[in-house]
This record gives structure tokens, C-alpha cells and sequence, in this order.
């Protein structure tokens, strides 16, 4: 806590500060007691609260029915979180200022009196005024971005096991065998919950379905298990239990279609089939950072 202070002395004789003065003083001195029309005292703060550590600035003005009185001594009194005693002179606007600085947070009630009998206290009777002010303390640092999400690619890889098989309805079905591989260091990890996912009341045969996403906590781009332990999950869709295969699915994972060219690409037809088993089967791109070496799932 610091405080500074402006002081004035009186620089015109006796006589030039006008009748009524009962009390003279040296001419470096402060003018005293007096008669006549009572001194005001008021006391100004520029704002109602402050930060810790820095400056708060109290204004006192002494004026006789509106005229500012200078050479006026005043005495400064700050309780609360701060302790601190000042004596003042006026200046020759009638005004001084009290400055000092808290090194803690609360509340502090900053007082001034003029001090007519320059006795160093402040005695009754004595015009006076007094604020209240707030330290407040001082905004903590901005928090560290959150680490960014490690987020699988999913992209199919070329089909195999081509056949076409004719159909009793007379049509043809066009059947294949396919994998998708993450492309990316993100995993791709979901687990069920057991909730109502399509709102039929029934949980037997079927599971929300939630992602994993973890965060990359070290910011390599690449998910390092034990090192990007972080994550957020969210709702990613459904399981359902296919009887004829003994395993479940997940909805809605890929479509596949037929496409031709003729100029410009045209969608001719597309699968029915949109959900499938996911499992964890071999290592396809071993280059990928942070991608095992075998199946982890």
C-alpha cells in the first residue's frame, strides 16, 4: 500500500484571505478556525470499486458557500483491509487528493475531515465526509484451449467377393464383401447404453450407441493411449441385435451405391443394407502414427 500527497501552502498574506479569520497563522502555514459562513467538506472517489494493485484516487474539497477554500488542512483516514492516515493541504482549487493502492481484496471506508484546529485528528464538530471502496480481485488467467478432438476417417476400401445373383422376383442383386479403414489417428470407439434408442418401449434388442472422442492432450496429431486419456462422448445412434447373424449392428453406418457415367456421375441404385457389425480386424495403414501394431478391440 503506497499513498502520496498534494500539499499546498498558503502563498498570500493574512489579510488578502478575507475577514472573519479569528486565528492567524504563518504565512507557510494552513488557515484555521474561523467564523462566518461553516465550511463543506466533500469527498469524491473516481469509481466505486478498483482492482488489487492498482491506484485508487480520492478527491476533498473544501469550499465557503460554494467558493473553494485553499491552505486548508484536511486529514485523510482509510479503515477497512487498508489502514492508512494522511494530513493534507488544499490547493488553491480547494481540493486534495489521497492516493494508494491495496494489496488485498475487501472493502475500505476512506474518510476526511478538515481539520480547523490542524491538531492531527479529527475532533467533533469538525465538517468531514466519507466513501466506501471496493477492492476487487484481479481476473485470474484465461484457461489453456481445450486440446483438440482426435477424430477417426472412416473410408471404404475397394470391394471384393463380386458376384451377382438373380433374384425370384426377377431382378438381380449385385453382392460384394467391403471393409472401411480409419484413416486417420482419431479412434473410432463406441459402446453401448441400455436406453430405449428407436422409442418402441423394448431394450432386448437394442442399445444406444455412444462415440468416445478423445482429446490430444500432448497436440502430436496422433492418439497416444495412457497420454490422451480426455475425452467427451456423445450420441452417435443405435445398436440393434440381428437374429440371423447372432451379433449386433450399428445403424446407419454406410450406404452403398451403384453409380453411372455418362458424362456426369448418376446414382442407379443403392443398398438396403446400412448397418453392419463393426469389428477390430488387421492393421492397414502400420505407417499411421499412434496405429497399433494388432487389433486392440
Amino acid at each position: 500500500m503506497t499513498s502520496t500527497r498534494r500539499q499546498r501552502s498558503i502563498l498570500a498574506p493574512l489579510a488578502a484571505l478575507g475577514s472573519g479569520l479569528a486565528l492567524a497563522a504563518a504565512s507557510s502555514g494552513p488557515a484555521l478556525a474561523q467564523a462566518g459562513p461553516a465550511l463543506v467538506v466533500s469527498l469524491q472517489s473516481e469509481v466505486a470499486a478498483r482492482t488489487v494493485g492498482t491506484n485508487a484516487v480520492f478527491t476533498a474539497r473544501v469550499a465557503r458557500e460554494g467558493a473553494p477554500v485553499s491552505g486548508a488542512p484536511v486529514r485523510f483516514l482509510v479503515s477497512g483491509v487498508n489502514a492508512l492516515e494522511a494530513n493534507e493541504v488544499t490547493g488553491q482549487d480547494g481540493r486534495s487528493e489521497l492516493h494508494y493502492s491495496s494489496a488485498a481484496a475487501g472493502f475500505d471506508v476512506v474518510s476526511v475531515c478538515h481539520d480547523a484546529d490542524a491538531s492531527g485528528t479529527c475532533d467533533d464538530g469538525e465538517p468531514s465526509a466519507s466513501a466506501t471502496l471496493e477492492w476487487t480481485s484481479p481476473a485470474g488467467p484465461p484457461p489453456p484451449p481445450a486440446a483438440a478432438a482426435l477424430l477417426p476417417d472412416l473410408r471404404t476400401l475397394p470391394p471384393f467377393d463380386l458376384s451377382v445373383r438373380n433374384v425370384s422376383d426377377g431382378t438381380r442383386e449385385l453382392r460384394f464383401a467391403n471393409e472401411i479403414v480409419n484413416a486417420r489417428s482419431g479412434l473410432l470407439e463406441l459402446y453401448p447404453a441400455a436406453r430405449d434408442c428407436d422409442g418402441d418401449g423394448e431394450l432386448q434388442d437394442e442399445r444406444t450407441a455412444y462415440q468416445r472422442v478423445y482429446r490430444d492432450a500432448d497436440g502430436d496429431g496422433a492418439f497416444r493411449r495412457g497420454i490422451d486419456t480426455g475425452f467427451d462422448d456423445v450420441s452417435a445412434g443405435c445398436f440393434a441385435f440381428h437374429e440371423a447373424h447372432n451379433h449386433w449392428h450399428f445403424g446407419q453406418f454406410a450406404r452403398y451405391g451403384r453409380w453411372r457415367f455418362n458424362g456426369e456421375w448418376s446414382l442407379v441404385s443403392s443398398s438396403d443394407k446400412v448397418s453392419f457389425c463393426i469389428t477390430d480386424t488387421r492393421p492397414v495403414l502400420p505407417g499411421l502414427a499412434g496405429s497399433p501394431v494388432s487389433p486392440f478391440y
